[in-house]
């Protein structure tokens, strides 16, 4: 008898490194049956913020992004307000009442091909502790797990100038000093994102083997083609029909501001150590990333 997840495909992150554009990419795949929105976060919520408030943020995210589409806002090919919202309101028709829990997620793929693999794409899931992800694959037939980094400081900088841009401090970015860049990269749910290794080893120790694969974000900036391709035989899938012209596209770029010339060495030390956890893991680091 199937499990309740069937088979279930995650991108897990890291933020800012190519999750969107993956995101964007693999929708188009007919194999690859994706929840209507990129960043759902429930396992988050599931495991890590439970409770009533999480169920809330999910009442008012319908509100403002789901009954009240622009199609501008999804990296998926252009469609029309009525359309958007047909397939809004067929998402919005299995929303609980009470607080969401697995069986109505399971149901988020409901419409999904019968050799679909049902997917979701979320950066908070990389936060997951190893014994969710052990829970998770119980209750999938299959499972992978996508996790995508970046050179640590670009990315660092970027997720930067995102949370910056969020906040309505974009200009914030051209003042600050060495003090308030690091007392802002510092935060803990922020920093989380940085920690490549300890991510890696909640992965390995709660997954079984062969459901992960890292990726490189430089090696697949660079032949994005060739990365879909490792992609598709990591599930065991045939060539998708990706249009030429995404190939080449920046999708959810955040506003290029010159990083200062003092960021870096912010957080040498602690990117030094992040990349021998890396190694430890298993996967080789670009010598690009390396400080100095």
């Amino acid at each position: 008898m199937p499990r309740r997840f069937g088979d279930l495909f995650l991108g897990v992150g890291a933020m800012k490194a190519g999750t969107t554009w993956l995101y964007a990419a693999l929708n188009r795949h007919p194999q690859l049956f994706f929840t209507t929105e990129k960043e759902l976060h429930y396992f988050f919520n599931r495991y890590c913020n439970p409770g009533l408030s999480a169920h809330l943020a999910y009442l008012k995210y319908i509100n403002d992004r789901i009954l009240r589409p622009r199609p501008e806002d999804s990296p998926l090919p252009p469609v029309t307000r009525a359309e958007r919202l047909r397939t809004n309101l067929h998402w919005i028709a299995a929303w609980p009442i009470r607080p969401l829990a697995d069986p109505w997620y399971a149901r988020l793929f409901a419409q999904a091909p019968p050799d679909a693999w049902h997917c979701d794409f979320s950066n908070l899931s990389a936060l997951l502790p190893a014994e969710a992800w052990t829970r998770i694959a119980g209750q999938c037939d299959r499972l992978r797990v996508l996790y995508t980094m970046r050179n640590p400081v670009e990315r660092l900088w970027s997720q930067t100038r995102f949370n910056l841009q969020m906040q309505g401090m974009s200009d914030q970015a051209g003042s600050w000093g060495a003090d308030e860049f690091s007392a802002f990269v510092r935060r803990p749910q922020f920093w989380a994102h940085a920690e490549y290794g300890a991510v890696l080893r909640r992965l390995h120790a709660g997954l079984p083997g062969g459901c992960l694969k890292p990726v490189i974000f430089e090696q697949l900036h660079a032949d994005p083609r060739a990365g879909l391709a490792e992609i598709e035989t990591f599930l065991d899938i045939p060539p998708g029909p990706y249009p030429r012209w995404l190939m080449t596209k920046r999708i959810n770029a955040t506003p290029e501001v010159p990083v200062p010339g003092f960021f870096a060495d912010l957080v040498a030390q602690d990117v030094t150590r992040i990349l021998h956890e890396v190694t430890e893991e298993g996967i080789a680091v670009p010598a690009g990333w390396w400080p100095g």
